[in-house]
């Protein structure tokens, strides 16, 4: 199965597929052309599992990937802002946890804190 997120921009799109029967994630930046889209999107299986985030420009590419039998969902831009930026967060309080955990000098980390503020 294959999961696809797409960032829709005015003139081109941010594509991330992950294949879970490969483990592989793979990042295209493809341009906004329908030809180019069609010639992309026909190489995955239907019913590959697509989210497009959903702004302004978001129809023509829906209906080709439903004609394409995907499965697709709309995802609401300033909902997936905060799931990043949530996503980061944790990312960022892991990676100091174990840098801490490895023996990292916490008053270090704060010194350069004060520095750069």
């Amino acid at each position: 199965m294959n999961y696809i997120g797409i960032d829709l921009h005015r003139r081109f799109s941010q594509v991330n597929v992950y294949d879970d029967m490969t483990n592989t994630e793979t990042t295209q930046r493809l341009a906004n052309d329908q030809e180019v889209m069609h010639d992309f999107f026909q190489t995955f299986e239907p019913d590959s599992r697509v989210t497009v985030e959903a702004t302004g420009n978001w129809y023509w590419l829906v209906d080709m990937l439903q004609q394409l039998q995907m499965d697709v969902a709309l995802a609401n831009p300033l909902q997936t802002k905060v799931i990043a930026r949530v996503a980061l967060a944790r990312k960022i309080v892991g990676l100091v946890y174990h840098l801490l955990k490895d023996g990292l000098d916490y008053q270090m980390v704060l010194e350069r804190n004060k520095m750069a503020g």
